[in-house]
Order: C-alpha cells, then structure tokens, then sequence
C-alpha cells in the first residue's frame, strides 16, 4: 500500500528524533528474526513464519490499477500477503516487506468487505478472512519504517554474501602473482 507522501514528509518535519526512534523499535522488533545469508525475502518470510508458529503465503497476483499494490489477509490457519505480479522485483519486495511490516506491527486494520476478497479470492468464503486493511497513518508509518529496515538488513545480507567471494578471488589473484615462483 505503502505510505502517502505527504504523511511521508509530516513524518520527516517531526523530527529526526522521531524517524531515529521509529527505526530504532523497528529493529528492535526485527532483532528477534533471522536473517537469511542471501537476502531473498520469501525466505526471510519463511523463518518469521516459522519463528511465529504460522503459515506466511506470499501470493503474486495481477492488480488493477484500483486496487492496492498489496495486502495482508490472517486466518485462523495462518497469514496471506497479497502482491502485485506485474511490478519490478525490488517494488514487489518493498511490497511484501511493507505487508509483513504490518503483521510484525501486530497492526489491526478494519476487515476488507465482502466484494473485495470476492475479487482477491474468488474460491474462499469472505467471512473465513480476517482482513488487515485501512490502517492509521501512524499504523503505515511504522509499516513503512519497518520495510525500510527489512529491505536494508536483506541488502545489507545480500551485498555480503556476493562481495566475499569476488574480495577472497580478488586477494588470492593478487597474491598469487606476488607469492608465485618463477618457472
């Protein structure tokens, strides 16, 4: 859903003590989670899920441009993050990182109504969704915050996991050719 641009900038003129708090609980909260050595967030999904005892479906679907670019739905069986298929990667990510920034919230927005999921879920029954929809701006700031800090903690994975073995290759060239004997 992400978070309008001029809560945004409200957020920003708070203060920068603000924002520095909001990010400090946000990786506080994130601090209890693994992070996966190769940054891939559907795997980073998995671990919360397996942290928090519940099934996290991430669903790609093909969005109208009406509709949100994406949405967490909870059951009693478990959760469902909702995502726009027909975006680039890193904007399904920031997605998908957003919506799980909800959950990892504990946010609770107002059920979504019955033609919604109709759309989203055409084969469920409406009522059997517990909907997470229609969050305060406080609620989609802190889920933006949280995405934030996800999606640098994923970065910050994946940079190392591909640097270490180009400097390690790059190293041994360097000092094979100063430690090489001559034939």
């Amino acid at each position: 859903m992400g978070i309008p641009v001029l809560d945004w900038l409200r957020l920003r003129r708070s203060g920068p003590a603000t924002v520095k708090r909001l990010r400090r609980e946000c990786a506080d909260r994130l601090a209890a989670f693994d992070i996966p050595a190769d940054g891939d967030i559907h795997r980073f999904c998995a671990q919360v899920a397996a942290r928090l005892g519940r099934d996290i479906d991430l669903i790609p679907m093909a969005l109208r441009s009406t509709d949100p670019t994406g949405v967490w739905l909870s059951t009693r069986a478990g959760d469902y993050i909702v995502y726009e298929s027909q975006t680039s990667t890193p904007h399904q990510e920031h997605i998908i990182a957003h919506e799980l920034g909800h959950l990892l919230c504990g946010h609770i927005g107002d059920n979504l109504d019955g033609t919604a999921l109709d759309l989203l879920f055409p084969d469920i029954d409406p009522t059997v969704l517990l909907a997470r929809q229609n969050y305060s701006a406080v609620e989609e700031r802190e889920a933006e915050v949280m995405a934030g800090v996800i999606l640098a903690h994923l970065a910050r994975a994946r940079r190392t996991t591909r640097t270490a073995p180009e400097d390690i290759a790059r190293v041994h060239r360097s000092l094979g050719q100063v430690y090489s004997t001559p034939e």
